[in-house]
């Protein structure tokens, strides 16, 4: 979460697309992580 704040002017530099398939893209790790947590 650290790095993304420290890019996140570059992430907002990026184009609505790239901004879009980069949230998609963390929405997904976020699920997969909340579902590997809730094994344990």
């Amino acid at each position: 979460m650290a790095q993304l704040r420290q890019r996140k002017p570059q992430l907002e530099a990026k184009s609505w697309v790239e901004q879009t398939e980069l949230r998609d893209r963390i929405l997904e790790l976020n699920r997969d992580l909340m579902e590997t947590i809730s094994e344990i």
